[in-house]
This record gives structure tokens, sequence and C-alpha cells, in this order.
């Protein structure tokens, strides 16, 4: 199985654990950027960040970043027109230029610093909390032969402070190492992370039965860009508690000693079997993650030996993505779909999360692209298949994996698609009552597992994700426990069902990729000991809210009067009678016949549907349990059936 970008992705990684090559050793680190000020400063350390020739990026451009550009000034690019779309700067001769994303293209504002000498452009992202994004080169980019990165808009904005004091700020920039002697780094995203960025209160108070699910690992990936050998390494862990009223405090610290990393050419795990704890709260606010490399020798650049996340305690939000606190809605930083030679007509992809007191949920947050990039809002998704599925996983058998039968399909969701439905823009879709198709929520169980997935259409659609949440280091440091393994998945996919080019229905094994994108569907998951590092990357930004939401652009409600199947069950060459009813006209409809998995086995679409009585083919089907989804302007309802031999 492989993957399709759209827009963006921050690197690729290799496949294995330890690497000794260094060729190897510089793909899995990548590029990095570090940011320093000549007064120490609050603003220092390494930045997440997205650049315009990135090799796996569609349309790369500008400047690769193939050398070193060691303590640069990164200043201004002009004091009057901070987003350079106007103004012709001066005094740029030999430094990095800082510009806010706005007003015009890319390849636009990167040209005119150029133009003025600059060597290299950081774009700040001026969406309030905002990580970096992909960057179009538009008209001008072809011209451009420096490089171009974009942070996100809390760290630029910051930066951006900084530019405005007697402070003097400087950026680094290197393939790899910076070329010093002691120098360890914890590359960016190659550490365990939480259990989520966002997690409701009530889920983490004293008694709730400490879930797996909820635990957390000291696990950190190091890598050695000095010349000498590190000795003596450790990986240290401080975990502070920011409550969102009163003063922060430590609430977990904890050690590992690793041992000798080799000069220049080294990176592997460093991982304890035995550590494991709980996050407890019980209001709202933050847990801050800092991972501390350090050896027997000071390092040349501390800086780069710390890397930081925080999981966020919300009032009833659900997110494995990186969540904007300051929008409430999940950080999107690109766009997926499913690859490979014959690409499946639909795909069903979204995380898991684990409930572990009852609770209601109201609507879940998210983000599409198109695949055709002439398309500039969303209008056109109300003829593909789109559908949101909420399943309740039992895992009947505790292997940790989606199989026949532990699935229940508990509640579908849909969404009105306007020209105000931005590409890349989160937007809401409502639980509905099946009838009325006004709000109400859906009853979440205590100790349960849901997998929250989008239905997208495979020929048209991107489901926006987040490409810096990488849940590799969980994944592998739950596997690794030396008492209480087990599997810490986080976002299974299924890509199987009609064929695109042959429009024929495959019949995979009944699996799902636990890890989306690693495998074909004959295999459930990749061994932690095995699969590459980038698969942890591949996080849907979807939120789930237990707390009412409006739509930008309310959906009509349309009384479903009649929804009804017969006969059910039926017969695999029977077919299956479909009656429905409508209070009003629905522009647009369509019929999807799920399986149990969230496999699509078939859609019919129908237009100006008010009353019809027809058959949907179910030739071909095993027997089984087989849900019908039925979507009409926005609104989304469905029922069970079983099919017998």
């Amino acid at each position: 199985m492989k993957k399709r970008l759209l827009y963006f992705v921050l690197g690729a990684f290799g496949a294995g654990l330890s690497v000794n090559a260094n060729a190897q050793a510089i793909s899995y680190v990548g590029p990095r950027v570090l940011i320093t000020t000549q007064t120490p400063s609050a603003i220092e350390g390494m930045k997440n960040f997205t650049y315009a020739s990135n090799p796996s990026a569609t349309g790369a451009w500008g400047g690769a970043i193939n050398q070193i550009w060691n303590h640069i000034p990164l200043v201004l690019a002009d004091a009057t027109d901070s987003i350079l779309c106007s103004a012709t700067p001066g005094g740029l001769t030999g430094k990095w230029a800082l510009i806010w994303r706005g007003d015009c293209e890319f390849g636009h504002k990167a040209k005119k610093a150029q133009t003025a000498g600059a060597v290299g452009v950081m774009i700040i992202n001026n969406v309030p909390g905002a990580g970096p994004v992909g960057m179009g080169a538009g008209a001008e980019g072809a011209g451009v032969t420096i490089p171009v990165l974009m942070v996100s808009n809390p760290d630029g904005a910051a930066i951006s402070a900084m530019e405005h004091t007697a402070n003097t700020v400087y950026i680094s920039v290197t393939p790899y190492g910076f070329g010093n002697t002691h120098d360890l780094c914890i590359p960016n995203d190659l550490f365990s992370l939480p259990p989520g960025f966002a997690i409701p209160k009530d889920q983490l108070v004293t008694g709730n039965g400490n879930p797996d699910a909820y635990k957390c690992f000291l696990s950190a990936w190091i890598a050695n860009t000095g010349t000498a050998d590190a000795t003596n390494t450790k990986l240290n862990l401080d975990v502070q508690w920011v409550p969102t009223a009163g003063s922060p405090s430590t609430f977990f610290k904890d050690s590992l000693v690793y041992g000798t990393l080799a000069a220049a050419d080294s990176l592997d795990v460093a991982n304890s079997a035995t550590t494991k704890f709980d996050l407890h709260a019980t209001g709202t606010g933050r847990f801050d993650f800092t991972y501390t490399a350090s050896s027997a020798s000071p390092d040349d650049l501390p800086i780069d030996n710390i890397q930081k996340t925080s999981m966020y305690v919300t009032e009833g939000t659900f997110c494995k993505s990186r969540y904007n606190t300051v929008l409430g809605q999940p950080i999107v930083t690109g766009g997926l779909q499913v690859g490979g030679t014959t690409p499946p007509l639909n795909f069903t992809w979204g995380p898991l999360f684990y409930v572990s007191r009852s609770t209601q949920a109201y609507n879940i947050q998210m983000a599409l692209y198109p695949k055709d990039t002439n398309q500039h809002d969303l209008q056109f998704v109300n003829t593909t298949s789109f559908v949101t599925v909420l399943f309740k996983w039992t895992d009947a058998n505790s292997d940790g994996l989606l199989q026949p039968g532990e699935l229940t399909l508990v509640k579908t969701g849909n969404h009105t698609f306007t020209q105000f439905d931005s590409v890349g823009k989160v937007f809401v879709v409502p639980f509905r009552n099946d009838v009325s198709g006004s709000p109400e929520p859906v009853t979440l169980d205590s100790n349960s597992w849901y997998w929250v997935a989008p239905v997208l259409d495979n020929t048209s659609l991107f489901l926006g994700y987040d490409n810096t949440s990488n849940y590799f280091n969980r994944y592998y440091a739950a596997d690794h426990l030396s008492s209480g393994s087990f599997k810490d998945f986080w976002a299974p996919l299924h890509n199987a069902g009609v064929d695109g080019a042959t429009g024929h229905l495959v019949t995979p094994p009944d699996t799902i990729s636990m890890i989306p994108f690693a495998v074909d569907n004959a295999i459930p998951y990749k061994p932690s000991d095995s699969m590459s590092l980038s698969l942890g990357n591949n996080t849907p930004s979807i939120a789930l809210n237990t707390f009412f939401l409006p739509e930008k652009v309310k959906s009509v409600n349309n009384t479903l009067r009649v929804f009804n199947l017969y006969p059910n069950p039926t017969l695999a060459g029977q077919g299956i009678h479909v009656k429905v009813e409508l209070d009003h006209t629905a522009s647009q409809a369509s019929f999807m016949i799920m399986d149990a998995l969230g496999r699509v086995i078939s859609t019919e679409r129908k237009t100006a549907l008010h009353s019809d009585d027809f058959i949907l083919s179910t030739n071909g089907l095993a027997a089984g349990n087989y849900y019908i989804i039925m979507t009409a302007d926005g609104q989304s309802s469905f029922k069970p059936f079983t099919v017998r031999k």
C-alpha cells in the first residue's frame, strides 16, 4: 500500500531501527533549524518547519538545504511591509529574511527577498496557533534559488516580537549536523508522545482505572552529529503540570542510561522497558513533556539536545493530532489519500479514541483537500462519496486488532458543503437525529474504544492530517515493556473495497491496517522493530468533541419519514430493497453498502430524491453483517442488514 501526499510532508525516514551509516542517519534526522539570540532568550531552540524544496513535496521549488548556514542574522525583510508584497526591501545581503504569510504568493515574497540579497527566507504562518504548512511556488517561485522555510504561528510570532527589541536573532540551518565535536540531538518528532494532544478533563480523573490507552513512556531517538564518540549517553524526561488557573508543578521525572553512540554516524532509540506512568488531572491545563539528551562530555550545542511537547487537558475535546487551543481545532499540515498501482475507489481512515468515563459526543472536526487543485472550495464534495462513521470497538480476543464481529456502527455524520468550505480548512460534522436531522449527541460508553473515521472518495479527496505528530516511539515503547506490553495503535485504515481501475469488488482478508499505509490488508500491522519511522507521522487531523459547535452554514433539516430495508436478512443474489421517503426533495443523495469493518462495497447516488423504493445489489457478498448508509443534503442515517447464503 502506498500513500499519495498533497501539499507537504516534512521529511521521509528510512526503515529499520539502529542506523550506523551517515547517509541513512542524515535521512532520518533530516534538515534542522536552530534559532539563537545574542542574549539568551525564551525563543532559542530547534524549530519545526516545512521547506519549499523538500523532495517529498508536490511541486518542490526554491533552494535545497544542502549546506550549513551557521549563526546567520535573521532580520525582518522590511520594517513597514511585514508580508513583503509591495515593498522593495534593502539591507538583506548575506542575511535570512523573516516574512509573514499573507496577501501574495510565497514565490513572490521569496523572490523579492532574494533580489535584495537574502540567502534564505523564513515565512511565519499568519493563522493564529497554526503550525507550518506547505507552500506553493506561485508565478515567481521557479526563479527562487534560496531556501524558503515556514515555521508555526507561535514560534514565528515570538521571533518577530524579538526582532523589535535590541536582541539580535540568528538562524542556523543544516542538512544534518553543525560540524561540532560533541553534539547530540533528539530529532524533531522522534520521541514518545502522550496518549493524545487533547483529552477531556473528565477522562483523566483519579479513579478512571488507569487504562493502558492513557499510559506514558520514556522513549526517544538520540543522534550523535558530532565528530567524537558520545559516552555515558543519557535520556531524561521531565513532565510539568500547568493548570489553567494556578502555578506549574513537577508531575513526573525519570531517566535512563543508553551508553555509547559512535561519532558522526549513529542514531538509535533510547527506550525504557520498565517506565510507564499515568496522567491525572482535576481541571483544565496542560502537561508539558521535556526530553533531554546528555553525555559525559559537555555538549557544544546543547540547545538541540532538548525536545518538548504538550498534551492539553480540555473541557471536552479528544484529538490525536496536534491541537490549536487558540482556534479550538486540530492542526492540519497537508492531505493524504491511498495510492498504489490499483488504488481503491474509497478509503476509511481515522483515529482511535479511548473513553474511560461515559460521555456524549456532539461532532467531529476535520479538513479535506481536493485532488483537483483547480478546485478552490469543497462544494463539489456534495456529489462525491463522503460520510463519517463512529464505530465502537470491543477487542474480544485482546489482540489489539480490529476484527470482524468487534465493530459496531454507532453513528454516522455528514456535512453540507458550500463555497465557504475552503480547501484545507477545518469544518464541523455534527451528529444528528436520524429522523429529524436536528443536532443530537451520541452516548459514548465507559471503558470503550471508538474509531472515528471519515469515508472518502479516493479519486477526488485527500484527508487532512498532521505530519509532525509521530506516534512511532509511543507504539515502540508500549510494545517493548518488559511486563504488560501492548499494541498502542492510533489511526487504523481500511483501503479495500472497489478497485479504482477495474470497478470490481476486491475481496481481501478480513483485516484493517492498524498502522496506516504500512502494508496491504493481508497483514494487519507492522512490527515495531521493523516499521519505518515515517509511518508514525500519519495522524489524521480529527477532533471528537463532547460539546456543541455550530456549522458555518447550517444544513437544512429534512425529516426522514421512511427508511426501511427488506427482506432482512436477505440472500447474496437476491438484493436488498430500500424504501425511503423524505419530508422534501433532496438535491443529492447516496446509498452506501459498508461491511462490518468499514469497507465500502458499493455506492449508488440519486438526485432529486423525495421518495423511492429500489434494490441495491448484494451479488458477491459473503454471508455476514452489513450497513446501508444513506446521505441526503448533509444529513445521514444508517440501517443494518444481514446476508445469508
